[in-house]
C-alpha cells in the first residue's frame, strides 16, 4: 500500500487477485486483540487498493464491520470479493480471519458523486475548548488499553472510571501522537475508534465491554485534513438493552466540517 496511513502503520500487502496479507502488529492491543479502529483502518486499506482496480471514481461512503473475535499479533488474511459492481455505485465484502478462523467481516459501498444540489448539515458542531488550550492526558496502561499509548487524547470532560458523572455522552479532541503525512479513510476509521464508550465516564470502577459492530459513514475527502491538529469528537449513548448498548460518534475538524459519522453496538459483558 501506498498512502501515508500505511507506510507508517499498517503493513497492508496484496498476495494474489482480491486477497491481502497483514501482519498485525504489536502493541495496538485492547484487551487480547488490536482495537477495533486498527481492525477497520486495515480492512479499508485493501478495500480501497482493489477498488482502484476497477472504478477509482466511486469513493468510500460507508462500511459496516462485525468484529468477531481478537485478532492477535502475527499473520492476518484479508479476503475480498466484489458484490456487485454499477456504473455509480460499488459493494464489496471483505473477511478478516487468522489461523483460528473468521475474526472480522465487513461490507462496503463504494459510491461516484451525484447531485450538488441536495447537499445539507442540520447537525450542530460541538462547542469545545481549544485544543491548544488542553494538555494531552496520560493514559497508558495499566489504566488504560494498550493501544491508547499512541494517542493524543485532550479533553476537559470526565475520564474514564476516575470522574464519574451522569450523562452517557463523551467529547474532546483525538489524533495520533505521530500522526501520517496525510490522512485517508483508515486513518478516519482508526480515529472514530479511538476514543473510549460513553459508559466509561458513568462507572466508578472498571467494567468489561467490547464493540461488536460498527458502522462508518464516511462523508468528507479525507486529504482536506492538516494532520497535525487533532479532530473534534462527540459521541452519545442514549440506549441500552439486554446488554447491548448503541453508541453515536461524530468527527469535526477544527473549523467544524464533518468528516464522518458512526453507530456502534456495544456489549456489556457483565
Amino acid at each position: 500500500m501506498t498512502s501515508a496511513f500505511a507506510q507508517k502503520f499498517l503493513d497492508v500487502q496484496l498476495t494474489d487477485n482480491k486477497n491481502y496479507h497483514w501482519n498485525t502488529p504489536d502493541q495496538w492491543q485492547q484487551g487480547r486483540g488490536a482495537f477495533g479502529g486498527l481492525v477497520t483502518a486495515s480492512k479499508v486499506l485493501a478495500l480501497e487498493h482493489a477498488q482502484q482496480t476497477i472504478a477509482p471514481s466511486q469513493k468510500l461512503r460507508s462500511m459496516t464491520s462485525m468484529l468477531c473475535g481478537p485478532t492477535l499479533p502475527g499473520d492476518t488474511s484479508i479476503d475480498l470479493l466484489p458484490v456487485r459492481q454499477g456504473s455509480n455505485t460499488t459493494t464489496w465484502s471483505a473477511r478478516l480471519s487468522q489461523t483460528d478462523g473468521v475474526k472480522a467481516e465487513s461490507t462496503a459501498l463504494f459510491g461516484a458523486e451525484r447531485v450538488e444540489d441536495a447537499t445539507w448539515n442540520d447537525m450542530t458542531p460541538p462547542e469545545m475548548t481549544p485544543w491548544q488550550d488542553l494538555g494531552v492526558i496520560p493514559l497508558a496502561p495499566p489504566f488504560a488499553p494498550v493501544f491508547s499509548a499512541h494517542m493524543d487524547y485532550r479533553t476537559d470532560d470526565a475520564l474514564p472510571i476516575m470522574n464519574h458523572k451522569e450523562e452517557r455522552a463523551t467529547h474532546g479532541w483525538v489524533n495520533l501522537k505521530e500522526p501520517p503525512a496525510q490522512a485517508d479513510n483508515a486513518y478516519i476509521a482508526l480515529l472514530m475508534d479511538a476514543w473510549w464508550p460513553c459508559i466509561l465516564s458513568t462507572l466508578k470502577q472498571p467494567r468489561p465491554i467490547a464493540t461488536i459492530s460498527t458502522t462508518i459513514q464516511f462523508l468528507e475527502d479525507p486529504s482536506i485534513l492538516d494532520t497535525s491538529k487533532p479532530l473534534k469528537y462527540r459521541a452519545t449513548m442514549s440506549v441500552s438493552m439486554h446488554g447491548y448498548a448503541v453508541e453515536f460518534r461524530e468527527l469535526w475538524t477544527e473549523d467544524n466540517v464533518l468528516m464522518a459519522l458512526n453507530q456502534q453496538t456495544i456489549a456489556i459483558i457483565k
